[in-house]
């Protein structure tokens, strides 16, 4: 929903402020504490503030008299001119937070109900300024009693709402006391119960003609919501974890440990260490692995015991998993061993190494892997090959923005070879991995880029099978730019004229320019699949059209409106988190194509 605070014109209290104002008669520092009371009551009430101006002196005197004035009236006064000055800088009042909130916390002992309610105000927008870490500090100085302990149960249960399945983490200490998570989830039950009165009662943000726009925009709020709570990683909130000093003196011996002539005690050395590494996930970056990655990879790739391989390859994925980027620098050495593997076909080990390449893989990007990914690529086994297909199907379902499509290309020959190898697991799994390929970069970059079979309608169709599975699964293709400053220099030549993807036999361009002669235009018809001409209805060049937007043709239709606000209101003075997403509408191009004909219409110049 939109904020109105946004459209505001700033105001600059510090250059209005009377000039009595620091004065000793009639300003703050007068002994009569009605003048004091009155100097504070001349602040502009304006909601949003000049984030140029200097604060540090008004900011400090309000928090002086919050903090040492004996008159309860100036406390609060002093609070709500604070509170003011938060709401009104956001998070440019962050800098001031740290020396603000261990007043105003201070300022909480006292149980007046006039002093109580502009405290508690201040306290909310002044912790919406900053982050959780700075309020964290100021926290530490309460003492725990009965009060306290209620309002950190009702804080629990909001940062559970806020935070969804992954801040389960948070309360790991009180996990197994049934008593406080009882009244733990009671406290997330009313939150929910709280925010959703909330948002019922707010207004609509385009209740006017525009009532599509309206529904639509509470649609993308709403499942923005639900992304942003999905996106909480349990991992973010782990205590990191030195497993290479907790390893037991025996592991690297011969007798006991991972060196063992016996597989009962190699499997016992890994099994302690994957059992260390599943109670605590997150590894210590700052330690050093490299002695037990090697040995782990060589019990992957020499150990003759199945029940060795299948556990060096948990403890390979579960170190992968606790190190994140981290593991990036081993990647390359340990993937040749598992692709090796993959040619057991026994399920014990292959889940294990599946679970384990899943999770090495994704400490890299895909152009890391390539050099690694072509060995099982070009291996003769069936089953290395299809596993190799399958992780590569596996991968391209990541999020689109951390997949540069260019990078693919280079698997591309690989897979359209396997589409005719004699096993029919391998030709499937190469299917499934061109159809997750295709739903990024689309149908007729992959038939330019795979042009062995791109006249062959029985691949294709399955092709196109698989990736019409994955976008009716996942959603299609979202390109973002900002994540991919490689790509944008061809995006925006796309904006300003339709191109054609090169082919085999001329690399010239659909739309050639109006002085182009006609022999040049009609060669390029003979070597190229023929595309309707593009009506470009909107000539103007919109940001939308220069980030490279304009990329679907569609249907003639009006421009959206500009979104409209809502009626903007401070931030939720409640204990609860409520987070805020605002939709914005992008313009678009609008294009129109004439499909009447029988057949699909010649090339001719663009006279835009």
């Amino acid at each position: 929903m939109a904020d109105d605070f946004d459209y505001f014109d700033s105001f600059d209290v510090i250059k209005n402020l009377p000039t009595t104002f620091y004065s000793d008669e009639g300003g703050v520092n007068s002994k009569k504490w009605q003048e004091r009371k009155d100097a504070l009551e001349l602040i502009s009430d304006n909601p949003k503030f000049d984030s140029k101006a200097n604060y540090g002196e008004l900011i400090s005197t309000l928090n002086k008299l919050l903090g040492k004035d004996s008159n309860v009236n100036v406390n609060a006064v002093a609070a709500q001119c604070l509170a003011g000055i938060a709401y009104g800088l956001r998070t440019k009042f962050g800098p001031y937070a740290s020396t603000v909130l261990p007043t105003v916390i201070e300022k909480l002992k006292e149980k007046k109900a006039l002093l109580r309610g502009p405290v508690v105000e201040c306290l909310d927008k002044v912790a919406f300024t900053t982050s959780l870490d700075s309020l964290q500090e100021a926290l530490n100085t309460l003492d725990a009693d009965h009060e306290v302990r209620s309002a950190s149960i009702e804080a629990l249960g909001s940062m559970l709402r806020a935070t969804g399945p992954g801040g389960n983490a948070l309360v790991k200490e009180i996990a197994e006391d049934k008593a406080r998570m009882e009244k733990v989830q009671a406290a997330l039950e009313q939150a929910k119960l709280e925010v959703a009165e909330e948002q019922a009662q707010e207004p609509i943000a385009a209740a006017q003609p525009t009532v599509n726009h309206a529904q639509a925009g509470e649609e993308q709020t709403s499942t923005a919501a639900v992304s942003a709570l999905e996106a909480v990683d349990p991992f973010d909130f782990l205590d990191p974890f030195d497993v290479v000093s907790k390893l037991p003196s025996t592991f690297y011996d011969d007798e006991g440990g991972v060196m063992s002539k016996k597989w009962q005690d190699r499997t016992g050395a890994l099994e302690a260490l994957l059992k260390l590494m599943v109670e605590n996930p997150k590894l210590n970056p700052k330690a050093n692995y490299g002695e037990l990655i090697g040995t782990l990879n060589k019990l992957l790739a020499k150990d003759s015991n199945i029940n060795v391989a299948a556990l060096a390859a948990k403890c390979l994925g579960g170190i992968a998993y606790g190190l994140r980027r981290k593991f990036g620098p081993y990647v390359l050495g340990v993937l040749p061993s598992i692709l090796e593997k993959f040619k057991e076909k026994k399920s014990l080990l292959r889940d294990s190494l599946v679970e384990c390449i899943d999770r090495v893989g994704a400490t890299v990007d895909f152009e890391t892997l390539e050099e690694g990914l072509t060995q099982g690529l070009e291996n003769k086994n069936p089953q290395i090959k299809t596993q190799t297909d399958s992780f590569v199907e596996r991968y391209l379902r990541k999020p689109t923005s951390q997949i540069k499509p260019e990078k693919i290309k280079g698997i591309c020959a690989h897979l359209v070879k396997h589409t005719g190898d004699p096993d029919v697991e391998v030709r499937e799994a190469a299917y499934n991995a061109l159809g997750s390929i295709q739903r990024i970069i689309g149908e007729r970059v992959l038939m330019n880029w795979c042009q062995d079979i791109a006249t062959d309608k029985i691949k294709m169709a399955k092709v196109n099978e698989a990736s019409q599975k994955l976008i009716h699964e996942l959603g299609p293709h979202v390109p973002v730019a900002a994540s991919h400053p490689s790509t944008s220099t061809a995006s925006d030549q796309s904006s300003k004229k339709s191109v054609r993807p090169k082919s085999s036999n001329s690399s010239l361009s659909v739309v050639e320019s109006k002085k182009q002669k006609i022999t040049k235009e009609n060669k390029v018809r003979e070597s190229a699949p023929i595309v309707p001409v593009v009506k470009v209805e909107n000539r103007k060049k919109t940001p939308a059209v220069q980030n490279g937007i304009s990329n679907n043709i569609t249907k003639k239709a009006p421009l959206p409106s500009p979104p409209t606000s809502a009626q903007g209101k401070p931030p939720n003075a409640s204990r609860k988190v409520c987070s805020q997403v605002t939709s914005a509408r992008s313009p678009r191009l609008y294009k129109e194509v004439d499909l009447t004909g029988s057949k699909m219409p010649r090339f001719r110049p663009n006279t835009a």
